[in-house]
């Protein structure tokens, strides 16, 4: 087998776990390539939306 084979059928762990989805309430980073350095904008999820099971529903 290539290593390209070989890797394609390695399970990818970054998507076989679930994790903590984002809630109400949390507090996130904002990117922003104008701010000064050093300088980091905050903000608060003010609202979430799931589905039944919990988990954000897909990208229409």
């Amino acid at each position: 087998m290539s290593g390209d084979v070989a890797d394609s059928k390695m399970e990818r762990s970054k998507w076989s776990r679930c994790k903590r989805n984002f809630c109400t309430g949390d507090l996130v980073l904002i990117v922003d390539d104008k701010a000064p350095r050093n300088s980091w904008l905050v903000g608060r999820f003010m609202k979430t939306i799931s589905d039944a099971q919990g988990m954000p529903p897909p990208d229409s």
